[in-house]
């Protein structure tokens, strides 16, 4: 008669056998595991692992369930189950496994802390929030903890609170750099008086420093001088921050001109098969950073008819799938695909979208970098419309100089004469993608939308075949979390200020101002 420990042998011979890949081995194993002893959580677990890796998803799901079911405290349950139902698009889902993992767990700080991040990953901010609230009841001595609620309440437009959670992280450790950093942005110094700058400044004393956190220092403090008008000293701290980040990152002109020229070779015609022509359509916000992406994403996605994905790195995730797979890099690896390969990609990227945008007319992905790859998005979705928000390229550079961007695609943005070669390969590909694909390009001017923003917002509605609705007047309205750089700002009632920023710095910016054309300049 067979024994529990022929099940637990079988079941550690079916996970040496996915270990090494060998799915089907590994699927027969755990299956006779489970015929002996049909009770075994975690056979369940790694059978549910097994068909997710066998692309057998409802499979995969029921045996998830039953390893929950019949081992509540089982959390890598949990959490594969919350990376097949995100596969699938179900995200609202994923709140209800991991919260019940959060009650099943509820002394385990380590668990809840981590699906509080997933949750915060996948846009269930404030459910994420609770959950860092829990982790951070049980772990009082964790700065991380407060940094991360901080996080929370600010894109969730909680100001205040998240003002005393970045405090309450730099009083259990002064060196936590981007406690500073969000502590700054999280509304603007009314004067010198600032309590923030005193802080900061105080902070730059501080004994064995890490350069990461002088970085953090140095840009906080230019953002909180230029908000009271200090703007010599706001840009002294600006420029000692950027030749740090400088260092640590890099910039090379010449790779990126060539991979400017390699982008403008993709044909953006044979699109993927008609059964991508179908609601919703997919609408891409591109232009450079600091460009008014983050306010029309919030204006457009106030209408009823629209949904938003925020600003996702989905595109980017497919641009790296492709040079794995096809070891080439990108864009070259395009000449290798077939009409079926760009169907494939065109529904993977569907299939990350959560339930609830299926019902909209319009999805938007708002990603201003995706302007490199409006012809890949062009072959994949033939109904996709792009909106290019311009900007005076001078105030994109002074916003962009002075930001500490968290991702490393942003490597141009620490020197005013790599700005200039970016925004200059930018402009000339944007143009040619304008020349290729007009019909589907709806430009639009920054400094229109914050002077005259119902008739641009009319106009672009209208270009979109969209009713008016008087939402779409409201960057301040509605429930949506904000996680870029402009967490503050676009949740103001719409306002001018920003224009003409760039005449602050006039002098400083000839580095900038020296690498376009005049043609560009002209205001």
């Amino acid at each position: 008669m067979p024994t529990s420990n022929t099940a637990e042998t079988l079941y550690r011979d079916g996970q040496r056998a996915a270990g090494s890949g060998r799915l089907q081995e590994a699927l027969a194993a755990i299956s006779k595991a489970l015929e002996v002893n049909p009770g075994f959580a975690d056979a369940h677990y790694e059978l549910g692992n097994v068909l997710r890796r066998l692309d057998r998803p409802q499979d995969a799901e029921r045996y998830l369930r039953d390893a929950i079911r019949l081992n509540p405290q089982l959390a890598e349950a949990y959490f594969s189950l919350a990376f097949l139902l995100r596969d699938q698009g179900r995200i609202r889902e994923i709140e209800n496994v991991l919260s019940t993992l959060s009650d099943a767990l509820p002394g385990d700080a380590e668990r809840i802390e981590e699906a509080a991040g997933l949750l915060a990953d996948y846009g269930c901010l404030p459910l994420a929030l609770t959950l860092f609230q829990r982790a951070a009841c049980l772990r009082t001595d964790l700065p991380r903890l407060d940094l991360r609620i901080g996080q929370m309440q600010q894109k969730l437009g909680r100001f205040d609170a998240a003002n005393e959670a970045f405090m309450g992280a730099l009083r259990k450790d002064p060196q936590m750099g981007p406690a500073y950093l969000l502590l700054a942005h999280n509304g603007r110094a009314a004067n010198s008086a600032d309590q923030r700058l005193a802080l900061c400044e105080s902070a730059l004393n501080l004994p064995s420093l890490s350069e990461n956190t002088r970085i953090c220092l140095h840009f906080s403090l230019g953002k909180l001088l230029d908000d009271a008008g200090d703007y010599n000293r706001a840009f002294e701290q600006f420029s000692a921050g950027n030749k740090l980040r400088r260092a640590q990152t890099g910039f090379d002109r010449p790779v990126w001109q060539r991979y400017f020229l390699a982008l403008q070779q993709i044909l953006p015609g044979s699109p993927a098969g008609n059964q991508n022509r179908k609601l919703p359509i997919p609408v891409f916000i591109i232009g450079m950073p600091r460009s008014g992406t983050t306010l029309i994403h919030r204006l457009l996605s106030n209408h009823p008819d629209v949904s938003g994905l925020g600003e996702t790195e989905m595109v980017d995730q497919l641009v790296e799938t492709l040079a794995s797979h096809t070891a080439t890099d990108y864009p070259a690896c395009l000449t290798s695909l077939r009409a079926a390969d760009f169907e494939a990609l065109a529904r993977e990227y569907r299939s990350r979208w959560p339930r609830e945008a299926s019902s909209a007319r319009y999805v938007l992905d708002k990603n201003p970098l995706n302007f490199l790859h409006v012809g890949l998005i062009a072959r994949l979705f033939p109904d996709a419309r792009f909106i290019h928000c311009q900007r005076d390229p001078r105030d994109i550079a002074i916003s962009v100089y002075f930001q500490n961007f968290a991702h490393p695609r942003n490597s141009y943005a620490y020197d005013l004469t790599d700005i200039g070669h970016f925004y200059s390969g930018y402009h000339n590909l944007m143009v040619h993608w304008q020349s290729v694909l007009a019909p589907r390009i709806y430009a639009l001017r920054y400094e229109r939308v914050v002077t005259h923003p119902e008739a641009e917002m009319r106009q672009l509605l209208a270009a979109l075949g969209l009713d008016w609705n008087d939402a779409c007047m409201k960057p301040e309205s509605g429930a949506q979390e904000i996680s870029t750089a402009s967490v503050w700002q676009a949740r103001q009632p719409l306002y001018s200020d920003s224009i003409g920023r760039w005449r602050h710095y006039e002098n400083e910016l000839k580095p900038f101002i020296d690498i376009l054309p005049p043609t560009l300049l002209q205001s």
